[in-house]
């Protein structure tokens, strides 16, 4: 079974006589400027009425994945061991250089569960697949004052297009300070293109003449 997730995928399994245990599936990428991060989680809670739980164990795994636009992979998992009557917390988060490597990326969670009283509660087959694109996106600034290591803009100055990233009183850096700024920032579409929800990262900024072209 394979499923499209965007930024938060949520997966609740409810299993037993009376719904006596449920778990919560999470899959979250992440971005700070430098590297793209993906966390799993799978939460286990047991309800009452699981006359079960006292005798059988479980057997909890996930695997995330992330792979870049040129093939690079990094990854994590946890394989976990337990008796059914205790709650669950697990996760593990794994991370992945963005550098330049522009085009399409993804983060995969391959996760189960396995009881052994009643087999896997979640099948093995499982993939929750978030797909993102990496590029960089350009705003233009103006009233923009400082120096070269620390220039603040504060106004949009958007000769056309609609800028993806941006924010007034925004600092840029490592680019020398002139009235009117051009702003690169690196981001990653959660969802891919060309409707994914944007995860901007720092901009580096270099003087401009006047406005320009944003997007």
């Amino acid at each position: 079974m394979k499923k499209l997730g965007w930024s938060l995928y949520l997966a609740t399994a409810l299993i037993g006589s009376g719904v006596a245990q449920t778990i919560d599936l999470y899959t979250a990428p992440s971005y700070d400027g430098t590297s793209l991060h993906a966390t799993g989680v799978m939460q286990y809670g047991v309800l009452p009425g699981c006359t079960m739980c006292s005798i059988a164990y479980h057997t909890y795994a996930d695997t995330i994945t992330i792979t870049s636009a040129s093939g690079r992979h990094a990854s994590c998992n946890f394989n976990t061991n337990a008796a059914a009557s205790q709650a669950q917390n697990l996760r593990c988060e794994t991370s992945l250089a963005a550098n330049a490597d522009v085009g399409d990326w993804s983060v995969e969670a391959q996760p189960s569960v396995y009881c052994s009283m009643m087999g896997y509660l979640i099948d093995p087959h499982t993939v929750i697949l978030i797909l993102m694109h990496f590029g960089f996106t350009t705003t233009y600034y103006g009233d923009c004052s400082g120096s070269w290591y620390n220039c603040t803009c504060h106004w949009l100055a958007c000769s056309s297009g609609v800028p993806t990233c941006w924010n007034t009183g925004v600092a840029l850096n490592l680019g020398g300070c002139s009235g009117f700024m051009k702003a690169t920032y690196p981001v990653f579409y959660v969802g891919g293109l060309p409707h994914g929800t944007p995860i901007c990262g720092p901009p580096v900024g270099t003087t401009a003449t006047g406005p320009g072209p944003c997007n």
